[in-house]
């Protein structure tokens, strides 16, 4: 089962000559392009100021969830600021709101034609499963954040200093079984790992995308019919 990069969506990149990168959508809604967070979501990525300098693209930051997403290591040409990565949100039982992961923000360009920065990686979805028993061999629950764009994504050959989209986080995994539910280590994998930030077209100038944040993993055991007793975490 997965539902990994169907979550809120990634930050679009700066499409135009010296644009900057847009924020990652999260559960406050769409993206502006800036680089500080929009909750969850990843900032976007900006492009160096300086004349003497330009023009350097940043890279967005990492979508967050569970924890915050990660900023991107930004070098310090032309007075680049890093984006920021997306806030954390929502609650680790998932016993209240259920999130899908934030979408991580999109690079910036800068004035070389005709590479492109890369698009934020969108957030994992949500799964929620109600079984008496859940079994398995080999099988997987997956939700992950899809990794970020790299820079110069749309050619064979890399130009330019075109910044790398954010990582996606993961989005959140929901089990509930009866109190015999069967979940044995080894048969059955749950991942809501956040997805990795993309590269830049030039390691000495532009940067890569933060890493998106890793998701809400929970499973419950409802206890036996006729008796009290709160759900059980394992």
């Amino acid at each position: 089962i997965s539902a990994c990069g169907i979550g809120f969506r990634g930050g679009r990149y700066g499409a135009q000559l010296k644009e900057n990168g847009y924020q990652g959508e999260s559960y406050s809604g769409i993206q502006t392009q800036s680089i500080e967070s929009n909750n969850g979501g990843g900032g976007g990525g900006m492009v160096s100021t300086s004349t003497s300098s330009c023009c350097i693209g940043g890279g967005g930051g990492g979508g967050g969830h569970s924890v915050a997403g990660k900023t991107p290591t930004t070098k310090n040409y032309g007075g680049v600021k890093a984006a920021k990565g997306g806030s954390a949100y929502g609650t680790s039982l998932l016993t209240e709101n259920v999130f899908m992961g934030s979408g991580g923000g999109g690079g910036a360009r800068d004035q070389d034609c005709c590479a492109l920065p890369g698009g934020g990686g969108s957030g994992g979805g949500i799964i929620i499963i109600f079984s008496p028993t859940i079994t398995g061999s080999g099988g997987k629950i997956v939700s992950c954040g899809a990794r970020g764009q790299d820079g110069g994504h749309n050619l064979f050959a890399t130009g330019g200093q075109q910044g790398g989209g954010g990582g996606g986080a993961g989005g959140s995994v929901l089990l509930v079984t009866g109190p015999l539910g069967v979940f044995a280590d080894g048969d059955i994998s749950v991942d809501v790992t956040g997805g990795v930030g993309g590269k830049q077209t030039d390691p000495d100038d532009a940067t890569s995308g933060g890493e998106g944040a890793a998701g809400r993993y929970t499973w419950h055991q409802l206890p036996e019919p006729n008796k009290k007793g709160p759900l059980s975490l394992i």
